[in-house]
Parts: structure tokens; C-alpha cells; sequence
């Protein structure tokens, strides 16, 4: 079920249209995904273009005493919004036996063609988190910088696929990518 407004000279009607949908809940979620990138894009989609698929994923996270712990999950990157924009989904799973629920993150990232940068806008609501990064390639390294809570700067570095490892297509699950924070 749709809204659909027009303007007329000023006006603006909105009409029902009633499309039948099962579940009018899912209507902004069938309209989100796109098959790939916006033309106007060009090879700038290709940087994070070429994580589109679901990836095993290896999480380490850094204390402020240097102490690593380590966590297992998925992420999940595709093109939305006509595709000028990915969305990711990193979900991380409990440990075997824990009395916990996954945890799950998104972001939703974008470049500017005239520059080459990318901006990331990234939403941790069960964490009452967000965090805005920007950056691009560094060498064979993806960097992106920004603040979380007014905290001192961090990064984010994704290793390019590959380095140091077999890599498997994107689109299937065993795929490896490294995040490190």
C-alpha cells in the first residue's frame, strides 16, 4: 500500500493507492536494495563494491589496556538506494553456551565521485552508538577516521581481500575479510 502525492500548481493531493501488500511493514524494505551501482558512480563504486556478499567474519576488538578479544559473526554489504549508496550489516554471535542474543550493527556508506572519498554513517542502536568515518584507499588498505562519542580519533581498516589468505567469492558464505578497530 502506497501513498502517492502529486503537486498541482501548489497544491499537493495524496491519494491512497492500495497496492494489496501482504505486509505493508516490508513496502520501504522492497525499495531499498539495488542490483548494483548508480552509473554516475563509475569505478569509485569499486573500492567497497567488491565486498557485495555475505563474509565470515573474525572480530577483534581492542581494549583501552591493549588486551584482544576475539568474536565470530557475518557481514553482510550490498548496494542500496538506487545504488548510490552500501549498506553492511556486521552481526556477531554469541559464544557457545552464553545466555546472549547476536549483536548487530549497520552502516550505510557513500562516495563523493569528484573526490574519491568515502563517508560512513554507521548506527549501533543496541549499543546506543553511532559514528561518522571518512576516508578511502591508503595504499592496498581502506582507512576510514572518525569519532565515537567524543572519544579520541580511531580507524577503521578492512585488509584488501586476499592479502595473506585464499579468498573465495563474496557472494558465499566462507569468504574471509579481516576488520581490525
Amino acid at each position: 500500500m502506497k501513498w502517492m502525492i502529486a503537486v498541482t500548481i501548489g497544491a499537493i493531493a495524496l491519494t491512497w493507492t492500495g497496492s494489496g501488500a501482504a505486509d505493508p511493514r516490508r513496502d520501504m524494505i522492497a525499495v531499498l536494495p539495488a542490483l548494483g551501482p548508480h552509473p554516475s558512480l563509475g569505478h569509485h563504486g569499486d573500492l567497497f563494491g567488491r565486498f557485495v556478499g555475505t563474509w565470515d567474519a573474525d572480530y577483534s576488538f581492542i581494549a583501552e589496556d591493549g588486551s584482544v578479544r576475539h568474536a565470530r559473526g557475518e557481514v553482510l554489504f550490498g548496494w542500496i538506494l538506487d545504488g548510490h549508496a552500501l549498506q553492511d550489516i556486521f552481526l556477531g554471535y554469541p559464544q557457545p553456551g552464553a545466555n546472549a542474543e547476536r549483536s548487530m550493527v549497520t552502516g550505510v556508506r557513500w562516495v563523493d565521485p569528484k573526490t574519491d572519498k568515502w563517508t560512513l554513517m554507521f548506527a549501533a542502536p543496541s549499543f546506543n552508538a553511532g559514528v561518522r568515518m571518512e576516508g578511502g584507499a591508503e595504499g592496498d588498505r581502506i582507512v576510514l577516521r572518525g569519532r565515537c562519542a567524543g572519544r579520541s580519533m580511531t580507524s577503521h581498516r578492512i585488509l584488501s581481500p586476499g592479502a595473506g589468505r585464499p579468498r573465495t567469492t563474496p557472494a558465499r558464505r566462507g569468504a574471509w575479510m579481516k576488520s581490525i578497530t
